[in-house]
């Protein structure tokens, strides 16, 4: 009896310390997950300010652009706790998405550009599709 006492004080002592240390490692997580999506909107700034200076854009900078504003999507995913907040996300990429695959499509850019800008919207779509579908 002693033994499963000891036993039980030992292993509720090691839960506690257990969920101290999770605890921690998601504060750190979590900054770490903020720094990369406030650097990673700098860097959109940075691409936009770059592509308003430009005369004539080009396919590169357009797509490289496209690039940046998906890596923040993803950051600011990663940063959500509510399926609402998933899905305004989502949309906003969408969204950006779409004007990405019409520029290129207006532009008559090569059609690997053009196919690869709409399999990435349509990635995002079965992304949404989903975050829509779940509980």
């Amino acid at each position: 009896m002693v033994i499963a006492i000891i036993l039980q004080v030992v292993l509720s002592e090691r839960t506690i310390a257990q969920r101290q240390v999770t605890e921690e490692v998601d504060i750190e997580l979590r900054a770490l997950l903020i720094a990369r999506r406030d650097a990673l909107k700098d860097l959109v700034r940075v691409t936009e300010a770059q592509m308003d200076r430009q005369v004539e854009r080009n396919a590169g900078g357009i797509f490289q652009m496209a690039k940046v504003r998906n890596e923040l999507y993803r950051a600011e995913l990663e940063l959500t706790e509510s399926k609402k907040e998933r899905i305004e996300i989502l949309a906003k990429a969408l969204e950006a998405q779409a004007e990405m695959e019409d520029m290129f499509d207006i532009r008559q850019e090569s059609k690997d550009v053009v196919y690869y800008a709409k399999a990435e919207r349509i990635k995002i779509e079965i992304e949404l599709h989903k975050e829509k579908k779940k509980p």
